[in-house]
């Protein structure tokens, strides 16, 4: 899909792929009306997940496909536009529906089956609506809007099976006039989840987030962004705090390596009493012909503000583990392999997770987590087969906590 407006640009060649940054290309010409103002895909998902039921008096676990195990699928498609109409002005639009085309393979309980949204078997929703302007090396959009987790980290848009889980209402703000610096702004009055629209802050009024992407440094991307909430909770007084949050990044290369740092902060109003929340990561990655890996490691401490609005917080160990696990202080390492065998990708992936739980009898000690998978494409249609398996260790006399999830995806993108 061709897009015309500088703002699309920035928000659709800014994501992250392996740490990188694509550079910043400046405003195009108004494409002629055609088909390629528009864009979609169509898919299909299905995941079986092991989890724990009431037998007998007792809790057993689930196995994986099984009528007590969780079960999802959904079909799903999605079909936006956007276009400039006129002298800078645009607008852009999206819509997605899916459903389970009435699958249950349970027939006492019918939750066993979801689409993307919990609890919700059939929906559609406009995920997309908003009006576009660019002048110069600026771009302005307003409406509701999708925001890539490169340029946001604590708040974006994530996907399950290609329908959008949260988007934003309120305004962002490009401009490239410094050379080889992208400097943005973002204003969220509304968080909206499928049909489901939040006001954000307990006053109303909203999150604000000003940042910048700067590759002037050969080999080098550098990355920060900062994120005001005026009203973020109330205290015991009644009154409402603030919250302030940032986030910087540093990618670089050495020889055949690529090298990676990361750092965010989340605080509030002093008075408020409670403590800072931090974390630091660090991924080192590379190709040794046919096969690519990387490491990475992380450290999250024990403050009282989450590290996240929407979605989950993304550091280089992401990995089917929240972050900040129970408000413990975390620490974190995961590698990585992929090799290209045959029509595809076989990869896989080793995390491990220890929270300083302090031996709370019942929480979290410390994860496992493990995935391997298999991606390819063929006639077009991208495929992904994957297995994940997460152990949780817990202080005390309880048991160790297993899961297991098999998941099965086939999209087709035009």
């Amino acid at each position: 899909m061709k897009k015309g407006l500088l703002l699309s640009v920035v928000a659709s060649t800014m994501i992250f792929a392996g740490g990188d940054i694509a550079p910043v290309e400046p405003a195009a010409a108004a494409p002629a009306a055609d088909c390629s103002d528009f864009y979609g895909q169509v898919g299909a998902y299905y995941q079986s997940e092991t989890g724990y039921y009431m037998k007998d008096g007792k809790s057993v676990e689930s196995d994986l496909f099984s009528d007590e195990a969780t079960n999802d699928f959904s079909v799903t498609a999605t079909i936006g536009v956007e276009k400039e109409i006129f002298n800078g002005i645009g607008f852009g639009a999206e819509v997605a529906g899916y459903t389970t085309l009435g699958l249950d393979t349970n027939d006492n309980n019918d939750a066993h089956i979801d689409g993307p949204r919990t609890g919700t078997r059939e929906g559609g929703e406009l995920s997309q609506l908003y009006l576009t302007a660019s002048f110069g090396n600026t771009a302005i959009k307003v409406g509701r809007y999708a925001l890539p987790q490169s340029l946001s980290p604590f708040a974006w848009t994530d996907t399950t099976a290609g329908v959008k889980d949260t988007v934003f209402e309120g305004l962002v703000v490009a401009n490239t006039d410094v050379t080889d610096t992208t400097i943005y702004g973002v204003y969220a009055r509304n968080a909206v989840d499928g049909s489901t629209r939040t006001a954000i802050g307990k006053d109303d009024l909203g999150l604000f987030a000003l940042g910048f992407v700067n590759k002037s440094v050969a080999d080098t991307t550098i990355s920060a962004v900062g994120y005001y909430l005026p009203d973020a909770a109330i205290d015991a007084a009644g009154d409402t705090y603030a919250e302030y949050a940032g986030f910087a990044t540093v990618d670089t290369k050495f020889d055949a390596y690529k090298v990676s740092f990361q750092a965010a902060y989340v605080g509030g109003d002093e008075e408020v009493g409670t403590d800072a929340t931090f974390a630091v990561g660090a991924k080192v990655s590379g190709n040794f012909g046919m096969f690519d890996a990387s490491l990475a490691a992380s450290y999250i401490n024990d403050g009282d503000f989450a590290l996240a609005y929407a979605g989950g917080y993304w550091l280089y160990t992401a990995n089917e583990i929240d972050a900040q696990i129970g408000g413990y202080a975390t620490t974190a390492i995961l590698a990585k392999v992929g090799a290209k065998v045959g029509i595809g990708k076989l990869y896989g992936s080793l995390g491990y997770w220890l929270v300083d739980s302090n031996d709370v009898a019942g929480e979290e000690d410390n994860v496992l987590g493990a995935r391997v998978g298999y991606k390819f494409k063929v006639a077009g249609v991208a495929t992904k087969i994957e297995y994940r398996y997460r152990n949780t260790v817990l202080n005390g006399d309880s048991e160790d906590v297993t899961r297991n999830r098999v998941r099965i995806e086939a999209t087709y993108k035009f």
